[in-house]
């Protein structure tokens, strides 16, 4: 029988992926949002995506990347019911993507996975005197933050555990940092079967960005995860991985500013 922490043959890499989106039509007074609810659809739009490659085993080396969909101007959405408007000056921000803290133990890997993702307003519809007002009371919040662009960030700090053994993989860990806005993580195999991690709602309406991504939330833990997949000798998915992971939805009493 193999040992903890081996899968005999493995063939399959994961990709674990933590997206925060926006469920609104528009938000923060009238950028373009994904409209939608929690999804492994790799098509579907996102505020900010961060991918870490696991190998099958612990001792593999780990990488990854972070990207944006972008966002344009389109107006809040109940104006737009009454008079149509489109979209203006479509831009995409930067998303900086660090893996930090990573151990490695008998059968087992932890790491820290953290997103910094913006908008470019000054690029889009603000005045950039106003930007530049912006910009100066996120730094004056967070220090050394990157590349300030007039709108404060979408942080969020992953920190997960990984345990292999035969025929399953447990995940488990915390979520930290903005609680805006939506969040959903998954992991999936190379056979593009996909295992849900968390689906997290936020409380706050689509005003939430005028409120509540200053700063890093870097002490913010607003969402917990645990899960068990099973796997086959190859290490891909197999059994109900396709079942939906619990859902967290955000009370407003447990709102953190």
């Amino acid at each position: 029988m193999a040992s903890a922490g081996t899968i005999v043959g493995a063939l399959s890499e994961y990709h674990l992926y933590a997206r925060r989106y926006a469920p609104f039509k528009s938000f923060g007074g009238g950028f373009e949002g994904d409209d939608r609810l929690y999804s492994t659809d790799l098509s579907k739009s996102s505020r900010t995506v961060g991918m870490v490659t696991l190998g099958p085993k612990p001792s593999t080396a780990i990488s990854g990347k972070g990207y944006s969909d972008g966002s344009a101007w389109v107006g809040p959405w109940e104006v737009r019911k009454k008079i149509p408007l489109g979209k203006i000056g479509t831009a995409t921000g930067t998303v900086k993507m660090t893996i930090s803290d990573a151990r490695l133990g008998k059968g087992w890997v932890s790491f820290t996975m953290y997103t910094e993702g913006n908008l470019p307003l000054k690029d889009l519809v603000f005045h950039k005197k106003i930007a530049t007002v912006i910009d100066k009371a996120n730094q004056k919040i967070r220090s050394g933050s990157r590349d300030p662009q007039g709108t404060p960030d979408i942080d969020t700090f992953v920190d997960i555990k990984v345990t292999y053994a035969t025929r399953r993989i447990t995940f488990e860990g915390v979520v930290r940092g903005d609680a805006f806005p939506n969040a959903e993580l998954f992991v999936m195999d190379c056979r593009a079967n996909v295992f849900g991690l968390l689906d997290f709602r936020t409380w706050s309406s689509e005003m939430g960005p005028l409120y509540r991504l200053m700063g890093s939330g870097r002490k913010n833990v607003f969402a917990k995860f645990s899960r068990i997949v099973e796997i086959d000798d190859r290490g891909f998915f197999t059994g109900d991985y396709k079942k939906h992971p619990p859902l967290t939805q955000e009370k407003w009493y447990n709102v953190v500013f």
